[in-house]
């Protein structure tokens, strides 16, 4: 399993846009076949700030992920809408299960 985190802060008075422009990466992604889960939540302390988490079957469905013209429609709008980067990690994950 593959897992993602990010961080987006948006521009001043772009937080509703940037909200949208996630939501319809989500509901893009969601349809993608090795797509385990891909969700956006705002940060409690500093609502500029978006976060997202995302889980995938496999490095191939990704990949795949990163090619699609959602993706692309997406990273175009996150250059309008960003106040910076997006810091962003992968986890290459081995084993999971309960806590």
């Amino acid at each position: 399993m593959i897992v993602i985190k990010a961080a987006f802060q948006a521009k001043p008075g772009k937080v509703d846009e940037l909200k949208v422009a996630c939501q319809a990466m989500a509901t893009a992604t969601h349809a993608e076949p090795t797509n385990i889960s891909y969700t956006f939540s705002s940060d409690l302390a500093d609502p500029t700030w978006l976060h997202l988490f995302e889980e995938w079957e496999t490095e191939e469905g990704l990949a795949e992920h990163f090619a699609t013209p959602h993706m692309a429609d997406f990273i175009t709008a996150l250059g309008e809408l960003l106040d910076g980067g997006a810091p962003t990690t992968k986890y290459v994950v081995s084993s999971f299960g309960p806590l």
